[in-house]
């Protein structure tokens, strides 16, 4: 995978079990078979087990989408914040974050 985006050279390469294989529909109304991984999600103080769905989503401008499902119960979404748990530079996760 590429974890940066627009950025082609940095490559990780990434092993995990696979739990599942669903038709996930997109909001275009097309279905795909995708395949289903456990991951762990961290938001603000929240640490939790989830089932996340893999797609290219290469050419988006979010590379990752977070479903109400993962959140039920943990989490209220503000439409009009931004940030609210910190910005992605503030909390390690930038370019020159070592892994």
């Amino acid at each position: 995978m590429h974890p940066y985006q627009h950025d082609l050279s940095i490559v990780k390469q990434c092993v995990v079990d696979l739990l599942d294989e669903r038709n996930i529909t997109d909001y275009g109304g097309h279905t795909e078979l995708r395949p289903v991984i456990p991951t762990m999600i961290y938001l603000g103080g929240i640490a939790k087990n989830i089932d996340l769905t893999l797609t290219n989503r290469e050419n988006t401008k979010f590379r990752m989408l977070l479903g109400r499902t993962p959140i039920h119960g943990d989490c209220i979404v503000d439409p009009k914040g931004s940030y609210l748990c910190g910005k992605p530079e503030a909390m390690g996760l930038n370019k020159g974050m070592t892994t």
